[in-house]
C-alpha cells in the first residue's frame, strides 16, 4: 500500500469507529415495556385479556409521562372488536410509586393505594387504583394518575406484565394487561360490535437512543466528506 494511502485509511479510522460504536449502542429491539427515561414520553399497548373475546381483540394506551417533576400515567381505551365499553374501573402497576391526584376524564375515582395487590390472571402488582361502581372514565378521554414521585422504571411481574386494567362492556368485563393471563376464560356476552383495534403504536425513542444514532451518523458523514476531500 502506498504511503497516502496509508495516510488516507488510518486518517479514516476514528469517523468509522465513532460511528460503528454508536450504532452498536443503539438498543437491538423496542424499548422494554416497563422503562421510560427522564424528560421522555413513552407509550405502551394493553392488548392481552383474561377473556377469551377480548384477547388480542382490544387496545388500552398506557403513557408515561416522565418530562415533569413527578411521572404521570395516562390510561385510555383506544378502541375493540367488542360493543362500545362503559369505563376503565381498576389499574394497576408494577412500582410502589403512590398515586397523588387523579385527573382527566374522571367521574368516580379517587386515589386509593393498595399495595401488593393480584389481578385476575395477570399476578401480583405492587400498586393497585380502584374507582367507584359507576365509573365511565377512560373512554372519551384518558384517565392521569400522577404519581408522588419521577419513575424511569416498571419492572415485569411474574406473568411479564407491568400494567393491567378492568374494562366494562354492560354485561361483559375482563382484564386487560402487556402481559400474559394464566386464568383465559371464555364470555359470550362479549362477542361482536365495534369495529377492529386499532394498531400497536410504539415506544417513544429515548433521548439517549436518538443521540447515539445522531452520533453514527455524524461519524459516517466525517468519513465520506474526509474521503471526498482526500480523493
Amino acid at each position: 500500500m502506498k504511503k497516502g494511502a496509508h495516510r488516507k485509511f488510518w486518517g479514516s479510522v476514528p469517523y468509522l469507529a465513532a460511528a460503528a460504536l454508536s450504532l452498536m449502542l443503539l438498543p437491538s429491539g423496542p424499548v422494554n415495556a416497563g422503562s421510560c427515561a427522564i424528560d421522555s414520553t413513552c407509550t405502551f399497548e394493553l392488548t392481552s385479556s383474561n377473556v377469551t373475546e377480548l384477547n388480542g381483540n382490544i387496545d388500552i394506551r398506557v403513557t408515561i409521562n416522565n418530562t415533569g417533576p413527578s411521572t404521570v400515567l395516562s390510561l385510555q381505551y383506544i378502541s375493540s372488536n367488542t360493543a362500545d365499553p362503559l369505563g376503565l374501573d381498576k389499574f394497576g402497576y408494577n412500582n410502589a410509586a403512590l398515586v397523588s391526584s387523579i385527573s382527566g376524564n374522571v367521574s368516580d375515582w379517587t386515589p386509593f393505594n393498595t399495595a401488593g395487590s393480584t389481578y385476575d390472571g395477570f399476578g401480583t402488582f405492587l400498586s393497585k387504583q380502584n374507582s367507584g361502581p359507576a365509573e365511565t372514565g377512560g373512554i372519551s378521554g384518558a384517565l392521569n394518575f400522577t404519581l408522588n414521585s419521577l419513575v424511569t422504571a416498571f419492572p415485569e411481574n411474574s406473568n411479564g406484565a407491568e400494567f393491567v386494567t378492568h374494562i366494562r362492556f354492560g354485561n361483559c368485563s375482563g382484564f386487560v394487561s402487556d402481559g400474559t393471563s394464566s386464568g383465559l376464560e371464555s364470555d359470550s356476552n362479549c362477542g361482536g360490535g365495534g369495529g377492529p383495534p386499532g394498531p400497536p403504536g410504539n415506544p417513544v425513542p429515548e433521548p439517549a437512543s436518538l443521540l447515539l444514532l445522531g452520533s453514527g451518523l455524524l461519524g459516517l458523514l466525517g468519513w465520506a466528506r474526509r474521503k471526498q476531500h482526500l480523493a
